[in-house]
């Protein structure tokens, strides 16, 4: 089989012909194919002498499928062929029906809506107003009754017989109160009026003894107070534009009209009438509020694809019929992800008919549901901890003539249509970034204090997943922000911490590599976020390293607090961070940015460092990933070799090292500074002292951390030294993660990075354990609650535990068959255990760890008694030390 891009998407795509827009009520219709011909290349359904299919009787699902849908063959019924064809014409062009024609509409829907059983009508139109997460449906309504005054009868107005019947001119508009519409507030009597209109590209429908009749709905003065007109006026400019790109591609002529489609899926949970009126939370909001974990959540796959049960299999049943009844061709259901989680979905429409099939869907599931005493929850986000529920909307573009604007097709002038179509979409999200972000999804539960209010976060990884997670958790929407394309691509989401279920209200993607660039675009994002009144953005927080520079950015551009974009590269750039130090009158590590060999080796003889003994020099990139690429030297040539690997390579998280540093050999202890800034106000939050040994010919391994109180020494040291160094570089706000290294002549900064301490978190439970806090919760404080971070300590001065985290180090390489699990029960064993996370799967490649990209694991250790946590700290390197932790092949 080839597998060539191309032809790999090509069987994998959707190739169906599109639908023919002027038919799009044809495709309910249950008329047959006799007297047309057959499309090339059908076969004929039986040959002469094939015997007769049996007499089969449909289930009722089946034989009332578009019972109650007006389409074009139901108006040609009550409305004549005539009538029909000049509707359909009208629609076409845009033209308005006529007034005669709208009168024998008018009756012919009457006679068939009242045929099924049918009272009232109403001008059906969705509102822009909230609660659509927690409520389903939000449609807007009113029932008029099929009656009125007979007016060919004698006698004075008011003093008629009334009939049954259609009242003039109600079809295709009407007029009702838009004056609380898009959000209440003060009303303006003179101009109260708000207008609907037929949307007559989506055919009518009769449900529960109502005439439904989908509209747009408008303000006195032509303004949208709806989502459907908004839709409409865009259809109209994929219609018109895309006609001009066919134009100047060639080759399309024939092509009339240009239409969307679109297939959704809608996830809920159904739960029982009971549990949901014993829960005032969900009544309330939608979602629950408090509540501990399920026995059984989603942690295994048990769940997805699952028999339904049977209460729930006969309420999608009814709802099923239901749809089909009235035209929406439901042909899925299934089980989800979480328990008590459900999907619908039909097959795709244009896009306008798909939307109100999604409205009617939600209101009937909801109407269905009460009949089986079970209540479906819409909610985003009804359950903590479990799988949110989605509205996926699968989108194309096609011609009246069958072609789909993303199809590669088979031929040179399909395959011409689509090198232009997905590329031209794409360029849509950068010119338009912000009017595209209108379609992402806001969590219908916010409230109170933090109702309405956004922080984003610039690359959520590592710890910063823990900062996003804090933040949704204190009731703010949390913005997912890309500093770049190659960030957003390179797969970062793998040093997310393991079990944290990270969600985001919105994603803000990047096509760019320009940070500078990226960040304009998504302040405009934002801004055009804020216009629409969907959120307050209240913050702008780095997540991770990579994220720092385009939090300062944004954070500026946006006029929240901010440490700014003067002093940016201070924060980033190794070298200029270490100037910045020196500059301050601060002790800085002697040090020189090189892009050339002659510039390396010229700093080596300037310097003096070729004269210490031992002869001891680091080389480093300007912005490594952690430890990755530092590089202890022993010689000039070790110098010359370790410039050479490192220049213009690439490091661990994927970016291109621009230079590399040539620094002096810092001899001393190694420790952590932790702190979190407001407005030039520094506290520090922990304070940890590294356990780094040589290893696997590698000088500075990672072996743990330990905490320390401000008491200890050399604690204090360290923070009054720190305090000078975030005044040097501009870190006014926000957290920070600061190397000190304790010389001859007092601390020195090996690196300090404006975001919270990395590692994947893994040190949280240590710190909640021994300071009863930790710095992601500070660094949210620092900018949200003001109160909070007044209150918080200068520096721990308590400890309530003593903890270790314990790095899982290899001395050896090879693949992993798996890990010794009576080493591993061992650890679980330990009196000072409290979790453990393993790194690798059978199968992955052990190498000996030399960064922190090639640990086994790790190991969190807490106890109130030290001399404990430090024999089991020991025992762990002594497994680690056998080479049995692992089993390898």
């Amino acid at each position: 089989q080839s597998r060539h891009p191309v032809d790999l998407f090509r069987r994998l795509c959707f190739q169906q012909p599109a639908l023919v827009a002027l038919a799009m009520m044809k495709r309910n219709s249950t008329a047959g194919t006799k007297g047309k011909p057959s499309p090339k290349g059908a076969k004929s359904p039986a040959s002469p002498t094939s015997p007769a299919p049996p007499a089969v009787t449909l289930p009722p699902a089946l034989s009332t499928v578009a019972a109650k849908i007006f389409t074009y063959d139901v108006m040609g019924k009550f409305c004549g062929p005539a009538v029909t064809q000049r509707f359909k014409d009208a629609l076409a062009s845009g033209e308005p029906t006529s007034d005669e024609d709208q009168r024998v509409i008018e009756k012919g829907l009457f006679l068939w809506a009242a045929e099924l059983k049918a009272v009232n009508y109403a001008h059906w139109f969705f509102p822009l107003r909230f609660g659509g997460g927690v409520l389903g449906s939000t449609a807007g309504m009113k029932y008029d009754c099929f009656v009125d005054y007979d007016w060919g009868a004698g006698g004075i107005p008011g003093n008629k017989a009334f009939i049954a019947k259609m009242p003039k001119g109600r079809v295709f508009n009407g007029e009702t109160d838009g004056s609380s519409f898009p959000n209440g507030g003060l009303r303006q009597t003179h101009t109260a009026a708000a207008f609907t209109s037929w949307d007559r590209g989506s055919p009518p429908f009769v449900h529960d003894g109502t005439l439904y009749i989908p509209c747009a709905f408008v303000s006195h003065y032509g303004a949208a107070l709806d989502d459907k007109t908004p839709l409409l006026r865009a259809q109209d400019a994929v219609h018109r534009e895309g006609l001009r790109l066919l134009k100047n591609i060639g080759g399309y002529d024939e092509v009339k009209q240009v239409v969307s489609y679109l297939g959704w899926e809608q996830e809920f949970f159904v739960i029982s009438k009971a549990t949901y009126l014993a829960r005032p939370d969900l009544r309330a909001t939608g979602r629950t509020l408090i509540g501990a974990p399920p026995s059984r959540g989603q942690q295994a796959d048990l769940n997805y694809f699952a028999p339904m049960p049977l209460s729930v299999k006969n309420c999608m049943d009814d709802i099923q019929a239901a749809l089909l009844a009235v035209g929406c061709p439901l042909n899925v259901y299934h089980n989800e992800v979480a328990p008590g989680q459900h999907e619908i979905s039909p097959i795709f429409s244009m896009t306008n008919i798909s939307s109100d099939q999604n409205q009617i869907a939600m209101q009937i599931c909801n109407d269905v549901a009460a009949k089986h005493d079970l209540v479906i929850l819409f909610h985003e986000k009804p359950f903590a901890g479990l799988n949110g529920s989605g509205k996926h909307n699968n989108w194309s573009v096609g011609t009246d003539t069958g072609v789909n604007f993303f199809s590669p097709g088979s031929t040179e002038k399909q395959s011409t249509l689509f090198t232009v179509d997905p590329p031209a979409l794409d360029g849509t999200t950068l010119v338009a970034g912000g009017t595209s972000a209108s379609t992402l999804a806001a969590a219908g539960a916010a409230g109170g204090a933090t109702a309405g209010k956004a922080v984003v976060v610039v690359d959520p990884f590592s710890s910063g997943a823990l900062v996003a997670a804090e933040v949704r958790r204190r009731g703010f929407a949390c913005i997912c922000a890309y500093s770049t394309a190659m960030v957003q691509l390179a797969g970062l989401e793998a040093f997310i911490p393991a079990g944290l279920e990270l969600e985001f209200d919105a994603v803000l993607g990047q096509k760019l590599d320009d940070p500078v660039a990226s960040a304009q675009a998504t302040a405009e994002a934002v801004r055009d976020m804020e216009a629409r009144g969907q959120w307050t953005v209240v913050a702008v927080l780095a997540g991770a390293e990579t994220g720092v520079g385009m939090a300062d950015r944004l954070s500026e551009a946006l006029g929240l607090r901010t440490n700014g974009s003067a002093s940016t590269e201070a924060r980033r750039d190794k070298y200029i961070m270490g100037e910045a130090v020196r500059s301050a009158g601060v002790r800085a590590v002697l040090q020189q940015r090189c892009t050339t060999w002659e510039q390396a080796e010229a700093f080596l003889v300037s310097s003096g460092l070729e004269t210490h003994d031992p002869y001891r020099v680091i080389v480093k990139p300007v912005d490594s990933a952690g430890s990755d690429g530092v590089t202890l030297c022993r010689s000039r040539e070790d110098v010359r070799n370790a410039f050479h690997t490192l220049n213009g390579q690439k490091n661990q998280l994927g970016a291109e090292t621009s230079a590399v540093l040539v620094q002096e050999f810092l001899d001393g202890e190694e420790y952590v500074v932790d702190s979190v800034s407001r407005d030039g106000v520094h506290k520090t939050v922990a304070v940890w002292h590294y356990d780094k040994r040589p290893a696997n010919d590698q000088f500075n391994v990672y072996f743990g951390q330990n905490p320390l109180l401000s008491s200890e020494e050399p604690s204090q040291v360290c923070i009054d030294y720190m305090h000078q160094v975030l005044d040097a570089v501009g870190l006014k706000n926000g957290p920070s993660h600061a190397e000190v290294k304790l010389v001859r002549d007092g601390p020195c900064l090996v690196e300090v990075g404006a975001r919270c301490h990395g590692a994947e978190g893994a040190w949280v439970e240590i710190s909640d354990s021994c300071y009863g806090y930790n710095q992601v919760q500070c660094s949210v404080d620092a900018y949200l609650d003001e109160s909070a971070f007044a209150g918080l300590a200068q520096a721990p001065t308590k400890r309530g535990a003593d903890g270790r985290l314990a790095f899982l180090v290899s001395y050896t390489t090879g693949k992993l068959v798996s890990y010794n699990d009576a080493m591993i029960e061992e650890i679980r064993g330990m009196r000072s255990f409290v979790a453990m996370e393993l790194f690798l799967s059978p199968g992955d490649q052990v190498k000996p760890t030399v960064d922190c990209f090639t640990f086994l694991g790790n190991v969190r250790l807490v106890h109130g008694d030290s001399e404990v946590v430090e024999a089991d700290y020991n025992r762990l390197r002594e497994m680690e030390k056998s080479g049995h932790l692992v089993h390898l092949e």
